[in-house]
């Protein structure tokens, strides 16, 4: 029982952080569509908004492979693993559920339809 409540522990720190790559994503989604729909109107503000919207998850996803490749330095500690794990969870969190739910929130706060193919 104990070692569900730490893997539960894990994951609700994990959560935290996909929450957080969360409120960062929206706005800088939110500002970038504005801006670069103002700089550039000829630009499909779909693409604008799917691009912006994907920065951070995909940061995050960057961030972790580093820090995994981190497991195969000299350096590397036992008790480091733990930081891994919760920021693996969020990166993971950060591209299934932050990247799509910022991507329809910049579109329908923009009023846009789905990305179209030319």
């Amino acid at each position: 029982m104990g070692n569900l409540i730490a893997y539960l522990m894990v994951f609700a720190m994990g959560a935290v952080a996909a929450a957080l790559i969360f409120v960062f994503a929206i706005t800088l989604s939110f500002f970038a569509t504005t801006l670069v729909g103002s700089a550039f109107p000829q630009l499909d503000q779909a693409r604008v908004a799917l691009a912006a919207s994907g920065v951070f998850p995909v940061m995050a996803l960057v961030a972790e492979a580093y820090a995994i490749s981190h497991i195969f330095s000299d350096g590397f500690r036992g008790p480091e693993i733990l930081g891994i794990v919760i920021f693996g969870i969020a990166a993971i969190l950060a591209v299934i559920l932050v990247w799509p739910i910022t991507y329809k929130l910049t579109m329908r706060a923009f009023g846009l339809s789905q990305v179209q193919e030319h």
